[in-house]
């Protein structure tokens, strides 16, 4: 079996698993392994220890192979799309607490308008 592009944007493991449709608790009952910790070695929150590394190459037959460097590769693409959704998120959060901060000067100045108008005897829009 050829094995699975390391420059996906999802994690070989998981994408050998999805293309088998396991999920995380029939692969982690074959591995011996918690399936939360199966999910954090997919999203690259944690580095499988060397003999599950062993064991996931055993499974998926070489696919998703063994070696540190394949792993911390994973990784560090993991977190650099995690830190790319998070920026991206800041940059949301800054345009909503932007468009909040207008909506309240624009509500500010129309009240301006009206405590004006009612001193001066007009009528209020």
């Amino acid at each position: 079996m050829p094995s699975i592009s390391s420059t996906s944007a999802v994690h070989p493991l998981a994408a050998w698993r999805r293309r088998r449709q396991l999920t995380l608790a029939q692969l982690g009952e074959t591995l011996r392994q918690n399936p939360q910790n199966l999910h954090r070695y997919e999203q690259g929150e944690r580095l499988p220890p060397p003999d599950v590394r062993k064991r996931i190459q055993s499974v998926t037959r070489g696919a998703v192979p063994a070696d540190d460097e394949f792993w911390f590769r994973a990784r560090l693409r993991a977190l650099k799309g995690r830190e790319a959704l998070n920026a991206a998120r800041a940059r949301a959060e800054r345009a909503v607490a932007a468009e909040q901060r207008a909506i309240k000067a624009r509500e500010a100045v129309t009240a301006d308008r009206r405590r004006q108008a009612a001193r001066n005897g007009k009528a209020v829009p």
